[in-house]
């Protein structure tokens, strides 16, 4: 199986993007197997969710793994924008029920995402 390529080397190619939102950051990337799996998805049906970024900055909030897949796979895609008041709740909806984290992730996701948000309120 090849190595999932990183997002830092691929994002620079998308001028949609400016990076990566550090709160996106807060949440671990898929395993091997699921990301080859999404791969796979979106070569055979497409993405089913555009990305987002914030408004302003263009950081993307959602979608590292897709913006991956969607580069091996050289498919199209949509851009979504959301204000930065938002992007805290977009991530937690998105993500935090969403994935299937352990007890021990989730609250390492928690605290990242406390962390950020507390030095962002600075």
């Amino acid at each position: 199986m090849k190595p999932i390529p990183q997002i830092e080397e691929i994002i620079k190619f998308y001028p949609e993007f400016e990076g990566v939102h550090p709160l996106a950051d807060a949440f671990p990337m898929k395993s091997e197997d699921e990301f080859w799996e999404l791969v796979e998805h979106i070569r055979k049906n497409g993405v089913a969710y555009p990305l987002l970024r914030e408004k302003g900055s263009n950081l993307l909030i959602d979608g590292r793994a897709r913006l991956l897949a969607l580069d091996i796979t050289v498919s199209l895609f949509e851009v979504e924008e959301t204000e930065p008041e938002y992007v805290l709740a977009h991530l937690t909806a998105r993500n935090l029920h969403a994935k299937s984290l352990t007890s021990e992730e989730s609250a390492q996701v928690k605290a990242k995402l406390s962390s950020i948000a507390n030095k962002e309120a600075r």
